[in-house]
């Protein structure tokens, strides 16, 4: 699925799709039996990425 709107004529140098960060930490966080999460965009359409990606890891 693919979310341009969040980035619809936006340009940055750094990933910046913060509200679909946090729904995701969020979303995770909801989820019983995960640990908690951390959630970081790793590519962005706003600077010039094919698309937004994230990541998740545990904290630790």
């Amino acid at each position: 699925m693919q979310l341009k709107l969040f980035c619809l004529n936006k340009t940055t140098d750094e990933p910046s799709c913060y509200f679909l960060k946090g729904m995701i930490q969020g979303l995770l966080q909801s989820v019983g039996n995960l640990p908690e999460l951390n959630v970081d965009e790793k590519s962005c359409k706003a600077t010039g990425a094919d698309y937004c990606a994230f990541l998740t890891s545990s904290h630790h």
